[in-house]
């Protein structure tokens, strides 16, 4: 799908697009329309089109396999083109593809190490150790976000909205 020319979109495509970018599928058709017809699908959508971890993690297998995914999940994962084809093909179509993958949740993993390691917090307090302002303030978020599997922000928020604070 992210090889195809916007000349050649056809109509059932626009839901696939709509759903692997996560706009509507109005925007779709609208940037569609408004783009050169030579010019390819990921290209349009180059700032929503999954590229990272997380993002092609929340797709389902199918879907991946439906939008031809594969090069982008091979690139992230290290595996071969064939390899991630092999595996779209022996995995169930309602598999999220972070739970397919292995390699992709490990990449996803380095990506949040990354993140950590710049020192930096969610609202960009750093304190003079470079470590997350906000862990003093709220030592039990980090480890209640890991056991959640849950992003720090959502995590906190929840938090402040009373709902963990019957815990």
């Amino acid at each position: 799908m992210a090889e195809l020319r916007c000349s050649l979109v056809e109509a059932v495509h626009i839901p696939l697009i709509a759903l692997v970018t996560g706009v509507t599928e109005r925007t779709v058709v609208r940037r569609l329309n408004s783009a050169h017809g030579n010019m390819l699908v990921a290209r349009v959508f180059e700032d929503d089109w999954p590229t990272t971890p997380l993002a092609l993690g929340s797709l389902t297998v199918a879907t991946a396999a439906r939008a031809n995914l594969e090069v982008e999940v091979a690139e992230l994962t290290g595996l071969g083109v064939r390899a991630v084809r092999n595996r779209f093909s022996k995995t169930r179509g309602n598999t999220l593809l972070r739970n397919a993958l292995p390699e992709l949740s490990a990449a996803l993993d380095d990506e949040e190490l990354e993140e950590d390691l710049k020192g930096e917090s969610e609202d960009g307090r750093v304190d003079e150790d470079g470590e997350d302002a906000t862990e003093e303030d709220e030592p039990h978020l980090g480890g209640l976000a890991r056991y959640l599997d849950a992003d720090r922000s959502f995590t906190r928020w929840s938090w402040s909205e009373g709902f963990g604070r019957s815990l």
